[in-house]
């Protein structure tokens, strides 16, 4: 039915008639074609969309990478249907970035989620604890109490933790599950003694008696057999809180005791909405240093759309192959660096193509500017920082 409509001479997307010489609908745009649904046609009409050299994208690309500042001025002279959106080359280059950045990070958390090394011999029945519990043990506790445990001769792993303080044995009991506590023959009755802490505590948590102390809060911190609430209402009790007092404290509670894991997931989850605020308040900045230009602020967006855009890119390809290649970190702070100046000499260019300046001037200004740009972003990101705490 679909090809006699078309054989009619009617657009198969909208209806409106069609000419015979016609190769696209002049009402709706769409290419007219036979409705050919076959794999090889559909993945040839994609290339051709979107992937060949005098598509939109394909002509985008060479002025991207090789022409700094092109595209801007021609989206600022007006030519803008043979080019890709500005927007919409941001949104693509943004997930990019991000994508290559959290697997990057997750690759980097993998490598150092090695089991703690403990030989068999120092610890003699280390080797009984769990794989689980292991990987607990080496990202709850502190750097320098693994050095002790991994320093403990001749010892039993009851014997190491027992040298600690009361509050770091807490801490690796409350951290250990019941198979890891039997087969290592830990007693927590003989080990640890409720009352070196200072505080009286039950299942109903009535009698807590502590201050707003993290290092008091410390053995309670994985212990899931008290909640938020309990905590916060044993540090109150029945004194008068102010509101903003009560919400921070139940925030401070609810963040100290959460899995680090998650919360830095959550924080770097919102980066790319705080990355919103951040490319339009540089924008502003640019219109300001460039108030003699006589451009809208538009202008000024969407070169700095284009920029951001090519750092994403840079950026994200780096961080790409640093997850796939293990480079070290020396080698990596130096490809970082490399990165950095080609994006200098292609900032500097942009805005010498889109502002015309003399070069004085010019590397004046863009030192300035990126100078801006670095406060911006360290005032935005802290501020998402903040606000991703506060909502978590």
């Amino acid at each position: 039915m679909k090809i006699k409509k078309e054989l009619d001479g009617e657009c198969l997307n909208c209806g409106a008639t069609l000419q015979v010489d016609d190769h696209f609908c002049p009402r709706c745009g769409q290419k007219v074609d036979r409705n050919d649904l076959r794999l090889r046609a559909v993945f040839s009409e994609f290339i051709e969309n979107y992937l060949s050299l005098d598509s939109r994208l394909g002509k985008t690309l060479i002025p991207f990478f090789f022409k700094p500042g092109y595209l801007s001025e021609q989206f600022i002279n007006g030519v803008r249907r043979n080019y890709a959106n500005p927007f919409r080359l941001y949104i693509f280059t943004s997930i990019f970035f991000f994508f290559c950045f959290n697997s990057y990070l997750k690759n980097t958390e993998s490598d150092n989620d090695s089991i703690i090394e403990i030989e068999n011999e120092k610890l003699r029945d280390f080797d009984d604890l769990s794989t689980t519990d292991r990987l607990i043990l080496n990202k709850s506790l502190k750097p320098e109490i693994i050095e002790t445990l991994n320093n403990s001769d001749n010892q039993t792993f009851a014997d190491a933790i027992t040298s600690q303080r009361t509050l770091e044995q807490q801490r690796i009991i409350n951290l250990l599950g019941d198979s890891s506590l039997a087969a290592l023959a830990l007693n927590t009755d003989s080990i640890l003694n409720e009352n070196e802490l200072g505080v009286s505590w039950n299942s109903d948590a009535e009698g807590l008696n502590i201050d707003f102390n993290f290092d008091e809060l410390a053995p309670y911190r994985f212990d899931k057999n008290y909640t938020d609430d309990m905590l916060y209402d044993s540090l109150v009790q029945s004194r008068k809180v102010e509101p903003m007092e009560e919400l921070l404290t139940r925030r401070a509670i609810k963040l100290y005791r959460a899995d680090p894991d998650s919360l830095s997931r959550h924080i770097l989850g919102n980066l790319s909405l705080a990355m919103f605020v951040l490319i339009p308040l540089y924008a502003f900045f640019v219109r300001l240093l460039y108030w003699r230009r006589n451009k809208y602020y538009v202008a000024h967006l969407i070169h700095t759309i284009y920029l951001q855009s090519f750092a994403f890119f840079i950026f994200g390809g780096l961080l790409l192959c640093a997850t796939f290649v293990d480079f070290s970190d020396d080698t990596l702070f130096l490809l970082f660096r490399i990165l950095a100046f080609v994006f200098l000499i292609y900032f500097i260019a942009s805005f010498r193509r889109i502002y015309k300046q003399a070069w004085i001037k010019l590397l004046f200004k863009s030192i300035l500017l990126i100078g801006i740009y670095q406060f911006l972003a360290a005032i935005v990101f802290l501020g998402e920082i903040v606000i991703s705490a506060l909502m978590f």
